[in-house]
């Protein structure tokens, strides 16, 4: 079973969701309170029961924009049977999406799919098989970082898939897709791959308007996709939005952040930012629902960082360089930018390890 960590978005307090018998429940300090946050959690169906459908974003989350939404029912999920494509597939299914599932490999359980498709999109005529008799793509798959394949290897997969599914979507007249791309596209996540490059940094907190300058086989692979994202939009009606997400973080990850969190060097080279899997999940959601036209890259992260130093001392001290800090940056808040995705798909963050922290020293 999979669980997760929520607060309230428009209440701000948090809520408590774990499998029983971790380290949280044995410990017992903090075992009063999780029997508490289970008594008090709501049963409305969209909170879910401790199941796997915990994983959701609670209905507080939810309801701000749920009256908003016009479903589009069936939905093309690629690269559903990885680690994140599993939350995703769930999460959008329990949403009251039919979803289809592609993937090169066959899933663990195909409960909430419409069907599973395996399929290898790096092959052009395989991505319209795919995509048959659907009304939106949710286009993850992706080798998801360098160093575990050849250089060519990662990039070659990353943009054949992302070009054969828009081909395939310009084709078959699906108008919304939604292209799973990474903070790497700004390229420091893996610049240590390069120690003897220095790359610009111009500001903080970092937006949509801030140099690319990847030099990672991975974080190139994302520049090439956005662009591609961007010249199909200009010869068809694509709607297409590229969520550039952080370290995308699960439930079963927050102990060990909570143990390592003092080692600030650890996380430099991504700004210490963050990203809940469950926050992943409604912004995908969101994007769905969204009105808009055009492509639209927008960063996806926790609103606050991994660190308990003050956001202005972690740039003082790893980033001197960087003078200019624009409004945004207080306390622990994150250094990069969410406000285009606020404005575009009105995704605002409900997850922190802070409010995790806060029950495991309880």
């Amino acid at each position: 079973m999979v669980y997760g960590w929520g607060k309230s978005c428009d209440r701000g307090s948090p809520t408590l969701k774990v499998p029983p018998n971790t380290a949280l429940e044995r410990n017992p300090k903090t075992s009063a309170k999780i029997k508490r946050s289970r008594q008090n959690r709501s049963t409305s169906p969209l909170d879910g029961k401790m199941t796997r459908s915990s994983m959701n974003v609670n209905s507080a989350c939810r309801k701000n924009f749920l009256h908003k939404i016009k479903l589009l029912m069936r939905i093309a999920v690629t690269g559903s049977s990885g680690k994140v494509g599993q939350y995703v597939v769930e999460h959008l299914a329990n949403a009251g999406y039919e979803v289809i599932g592609i993937s090169r490999q066959v899933p663990a359980s195909q409960d909430k799919l419409l069907q599973f498709r395996k399929l290898d999109l790096r092959t052009p005529g395989n991505a319209q098989i795919a995509l048959s008799g659907v009304q939106a793509v949710v286009h993850l798959a992706a080798i998801p970082a360098p160093g575990q394949h050849q250089n060519e290897i990662v990039f070659a997969n990353n943009t054949s898939a992302t070009y054969n599914i828009l081909e395939a979507a310009s084709e078959l007249s699906i108008k919304r897709v939604i292209v799973a791309s990474s903070i790497a596209i700004l390229g420091f996540a893996y610049s240590f791959l390069y120690p003897e490059q220095s790359l610009p940094l111009h500001y903080f907190p970092v937006d949509e308007l801030h140099p690319l300058t990847p030099i990672d086989a991975y974080g190139l692979s994302k520049l090439v996709d956005e662009d591609t994202c961007a010249s199909f939009v200009l010869r068809s009606n694509l709607e297409i939005i590229a969520l550039r997400f952080s370290w995308i973080t699960f439930p079963n990850d927050y102990l060990n952040i909570i143990r390592s969190v003092g080692n600030t060097d650890r996380m430099s080279n991504i700004f210490w930012s963050y990203v809940d899997i469950q926050d992943v999940s409604q912004s995908i959601e969101k994007s769905l629902a969204a009105k808009f036209t055009g492509f639209h890259p927008i960063y996806i992260t926790a609103d606050d960082t991994l660190s308990n130093r003050n956001s202005i001392e972690l740039i003082q001290e790893f980033y001197p360089q960087v003078t200019k800090i624009n409004p945004g940056i207080s306390g622990h808040n994150s250094l990069f930018s969410t406000k285009s995705a606020s404005n575009l798909i009105d995704y605002q963050s409900c997850f922190s390890w802070r409010n995790i922290n806060a029950i495991y020293r309880g």
